[in-house]
């Protein structure tokens, strides 16, 4: 018997027994049990107890009649059998899971993330477990979340993105806003995204240094940031007072921008009415 094939069904959840039934049943067009336990020299009660597992796996077929016979399902059939439960079930136990993760308010509430790349993990995890509305706040490209957020707008979130920047859309039917007065000589790219009022996550490119309004204004600066990944940082809370604060400042963005374009582009903010705090002065 190949033993290659004994050990690889047992690595797919067969017992040894099961395995070595199957194997067995693989070469002949119909077997019964006293057959099966003579040709593997095996006790009879444990060869009807491995068929009456297999049957219960969908690996092998009963056939109707005076002695009860089996036959296997095909092992090509069997096996994408195996590979499409395994698959939905991964997939259930990853979204179960995620919810799990994304309700836990007692550990993590803050967690800092280096990289740009598990930055967009970290999104996409929230995309997937958002139930009913989605806030995004952008000038990062949408690309690596396009995905997710079709799948997100299919099941009935809401998705509403706000941008300073010209930025795709890709096509998704999301609400957005944005464009019109777009400034797209910012160097810094900045990401937000708020879920089900319960979980948020912030990130920039530029973890040292802030420009001032001025000199976005402006826009006289010579000064690049880079856009590896190693220059992201981002920051990810479910804390209440954290999620309430990023969802102030998106709700902001909007509601001024919706009233330049309610006065015609007007409320510019100008110096005259700039505070002089640390964040202006560029401190």
């Amino acid at each position: 018997m190949d033993s290659v094939s004994v050990d690889a069904l047992v690595s797919l959840g067969f017992t040894v027994t099961e395995a070595k039934v199957y194997c067995a049943m693989v070469p002949e067009e119909k077997m019964n049990g006293y057959q099966i336990a003579k040709n593997l020299n095996f006790s009879r009660s444990s060869v009807y107890a491995a068929l009456e597992n297999l049957l219960k796996k969908g690996a092998i077929l009963s056939i109707p009649g005076n002695t009860s016979e089996y036959t296997v399902v095909k092992p090509g059939e069997l096996i994408d059998k195996i590979l499409s439960n395994y698959e939905k079930n991964a997939k259930l136990a990853k979204s179960s899971l995620e919810q799990l993760s994304l309700k836990n308010n007692s550990s993590n509430l803050f967690l800092n993330i280096q990289g740009l790349q598990n930055i967009q993990d970290n999104a996409v995890q929230m995309i997937r477990c958002a139930q009913k509305e989605i806030l995004i706040s952008s000038s990062m490209d949408l690309k690596p979340f396009v995905e997710e957020l079709s799948h997100a707008i299919e099941r009935g979130v809401r998705v509403l993105v706000f941008s300073m920047m010209r930025i795709e859309l890709y096509g998704l039917k999301v609400e957005f806003y944005g464009g019109q007065f777009a400034n797209d000589s910012c160097p810094e790219i900045r990401f937000s995204i708020v879920v089900d009022n319960k979980c948020c996550l912030i990130c920039s490119n530029d973890k040292e240094e802030f420009y001032t309004l001025k000199q976005l204004m402006d826009n006289k600066t010579g000064k690049s940031f880079s856009s590896e990944d190693k220059d992201f940082l981002g920051m990810k809370s479910s804390n209440r007072l954290m999620v309430n604060i990023i969802q102030e400042h998106f709700h902001f963005d909007v509601y001024l921008y919706k009233l330049r374009l309610k006065n015609n582009g007007g409320m510019v903010v100008t110096p005259d009415i700039q505070i002089g705090t640390l964040m202006e002065c560029g401190n």
